[in-house]
């Protein structure tokens, strides 16, 4: 029990009308357990000392720390920290299998890399966290990831990833259970990608089991976009430093006409096979900008679904 020292207070011209000069604790609990300091300014007649007990006063008041706006941490130049998270299980069985995804965000780059996986083990997402670090090597060898960000979910703790960090020299740091905001950039990146996700989607009305293919895709466009933090700059103009590229990437849900190949057709049949357009039967679907380097997209008819490179893309 905590212990306040009240001295009596019994001035003459109160502010409230009383019938009588009460116990401090009394005026306490009259109030809600209100503190001292806002007794005394209510100038109440009373006399003794207030004892604040933990099970009501202090244990019941408990609230949640606020949390600082922005990480305090400055990662030396070329250092890299990654922060992962897992999205999921998702409602709807993707059409390769997956359930879930996992987001991994390259500071201070703030550069979004989004995985999708069939189940959440540490063995996936491990898999996941190489992959993501070998491209990263590829495309800009003289960066090196120095911590690795994640909550404190068992695939995490103690796992192959723990052995893999320790390999690479890779400092791990965990967030505190229920406390996401420690973990604010991969939490917010994950809500952002989602929701480009689902409008993306919607526009285009394609079934959700295409949305593993239009997560990939709403962060591989999100990281061509310019951000305030950097500048003005695109997250990948920041990582390559070089002027952005889009000459590959095609609108998301546009008719395709694909070029059907010599052994797939006879010699009085069309070349061109378009298949369905969602709305329609025989057009397909542009659902994804799949390899950039060999320009080659994927697309669907809602059934199927097929990585294309000879075909022509509307722009609407």
């Amino acid at each position: 029990m905590n212990m306040v020292n009240a001295t009596s207070n019994t001035l003459p011209g109160v502010a409230l009308m009383v019938r009588e000069v009460s116990h401090v604790k009394t005026w306490h609990r009259h109030f809600g357990y209100l503190n001292q300091q806002s007794l005394n300014h209510l100038n109440l007649p009373w006399h003794g000392v207030m004892e604040q007990s933990w099970q009501t006063s202090v244990i019941d008041k408990l609230a949640q720390h606020l949390f600082s706006p922005k990480d305090k941490r400055v990662l030396k130049k070329h250092q890299l920290l990654l922060a992962i998270d897992y999205v999921g299980p998702m409602h709807v069985t993707a059409r390769d299998g997956d359930t879930g995804s996992v987001n991994i965000v390259v500071e201070p780059i703030h550069l979004e890399m989004m995985y999708p996986l069939r189940e959440k083990s540490f063995s996936a997402q491990l898999e996941a966290i190489k992959v993501c670090i070998a491209r990263l090597t590829a495309y800009a060898p003289s960066y090196r990831v120095v911590f690795l960000k994640s909550d404190d979910a068992q695939e995490y703790v103690g796992s192959d990833i723990t052995e893999f960090d320790t390999k690479k020299e890779i400092v791990e740091e965990f967030s505190t259970l229920y406390r996401p905001q420690q973990n604010d950039r991969v939490e917010r990146g994950n809500r952002v990608i989602v929701d480009i996700a689902r409008t993306m989607m919607q526009g285009v009305n394609i079934p959700k089991t295409n949305w593993a293919y239009t997560f990939v895709c709403a962060a591989y466009v999100r990281n061509w976009c310019p951000i305030k933090v950097l500048d003005g700059k695109t997250l990948m103009e920041a990582l390559l430093g070089l002027a952005p590229d889009i000459s590959n990437l095609r609108v998301f849900g546009c008719n395709v006409q694909e070029l059907v190949p010599k052994k797939r057709r006879k010699k009085l049949e069309s070349k061109n096979n378009a298949q369905w357009h969602i709305r329609r039967l025989r057009y397909r679907r542009c659902i994804f900008s799949a390899h950039s380097w060999s320009r080659t997209w994927r697309s669907g008819d809602g059934t199927h679904s097929r990585v294309l490179r000879d075909a022509i893309y509307s722009s609407t």
